[in-house]
C-alpha cells in the first residue's frame, strides 16, 4: 500500500472489508469497480456481501470525505485517485470491456 492518508486508508480499509464478506480476499480482483457499482445501486451482490444501504451510504460518505476512490494498480497496488482521475480509470476500464 503506498501513501493513502489517514482518511484514504479508512476507506481501503472498508472495502478491504467488503471483500474479505464478498469473496475472503483482502482485495479481489476489480474490487473497486464491483464496490463502485454497488454503491451505485447498479448491482445487489457482489459474491456473498449483499450491498445495503448501510454499505452505500458508508462508501459514499468515506468517498466524499477523500473527494476519490481507491484503486488497485499493477505496479503501484493500492492507491487513490480524485474525482476526475477515477471517472478516466473506469471510463477506460469499461470501454474495454465492451
Amino acid at each position: 500500500m503506498n501513501k493513502l492518508n489517514k482518511n484514504q486508508l479508512k476507506l481501503y480499509d472498508y472495502m478491504s472489508e467488503l471483500s474479505e464478506i464478498a469473496y475472503t480476499a483482502s482485495w479481489m480482483e476489480n474490487l473497486e469497480f464491483s464496490l463502485w457499482k454497488g454503491m451505485n445501486n447498479e448491482i445487489t451482490s457482489f459474491g456473498h456481501l449483499k450491498f445495503t444501504q448501510e454499505i452505500r451510504d458508508k462508501l459514499k460518505i468515506l468517498s466524499d470525505n477523500i473527494g476519490g476512490w481507491i484503486y488497485f494498480d499493477e505496479e503501484n497496488e493500492e492507491q487513490f485517485a480524485d474525482w476526475k482521475k477515477w471517472n478516466e480509470i473506469k471510463n477506460n476500464v469499461l470501454h474495454h470491456r465492451l
